[in-house]
């Protein structure tokens, strides 16, 4: 009988040590699952993160070539602005010089006009006192 109650506690502890063992593996396994779940929520996390990240960075890019972009058109109108001012400026100049030019010639012209007179005015002066000294 002590023989048999002696197997019976040694099953019985072989029983408990399995049903301990059982429990200490679930265990194990169930903090396995939760760390591989938390673990896959960080790379899930990490990437979006990563993902948001790079977003804005192409977004970044993105307005700093779009603000160049503005600004070289910005340069090329002021460049244009720039000649089409300089070529009023010149045609200006130019249209201010040809009638400078006509300007000349028509004073050129009053002025033998004026000496024309001048001369005509003189020989009649001069005819009409030798008419009236004679």
């Amino acid at each position: 009988a002590n023989v048999q109650n002696t197997k019976t506690a040694v099953e019985h502890q072989k029983t408990i040590l399995e049903t301990v063992s059982n429990t200490q593996n679930t265990f194990i396994a169930q903090q396995q699952i939760q760390n591989t779940e938390i673990n896959r929520h960080q790379r899930s996390d990490l990437q979006r993160f990563q993902l948001a990240e790079a977003l804005r960075e192409q977004q970044d890019e993105d307005r700093r070539k779009e603000t160049a972009e503005a600004l070289r058109q910005q340069r090329e109108a002021a460049e244009v602005l720039e000649e089409e001012r300089k070529r009023k400026r010149e045609a200006k100049q130019f249209a201010a010089k040809q009638l400078l030019e006509q300007a000349l010639v028509e004073e050129s012209r009053m002025k033998k006009q004026c000496m024309e007179a001048s001369a005509k005015v003189e020989a009649a002066r001069t005819k009409a006192l030798n008419d009236y000294q004679d």
